[in-house]
């Protein structure tokens, strides 16, 4: 009787096997848990909704995975005054860079910053 207030995980794991026939008379043994999980598997409920449910509606609604999102992407595009702007900022840099010396077109030596292929 000490296990009768167990919770459920430590029953699942503490139980034993008990021997039993099938209606063909052959023995086996089967796993009994000292206390059963009172919870539906995803299997069974599965099978008592049928066709009529799909994989993801019933992992939806027994919160096991999120409700697909429609997102309106259009609201991240970039206007055009903002892409003119953002080309003239580029620009600029491009010639920032090449007075100094640079070929805004190549990359910089970054593992070795006191040579400059660059030019």
């Amino acid at each position: 009787m000490a296990r009768r207030f167990q919770d459920y995980v430590t029953g699942l794991l503490t139980g034993k096997f008990v021997t039993g026939k099938d209606p063909h008379g052959k023995v086996y043994k089967e796993f009994k848990p000292f206390k059963v999980n009172q919870y539906p598997t995803l299997a069974n409920l599965r099978n008592a909704l049928g066709s009529r449910v799909t994989e993801d509606e019933l992992q939806i609604g027994e919160a096991l995975r999120y409700r697909a999102l429609d997102i309106d992407y259009s609201v991240f595009n970039k206007s055009d005054s903002d892409k003119a702007f953002l080309k003239r900022i580029k620009n600029a840099h491009r010639s920032t860079l090449a007075k100094a010396g640079f070929n805004p077109s190549k990359r910089l030596n970054i593992s070795q910053p006191h040579i400059i292929r660059g030019k």
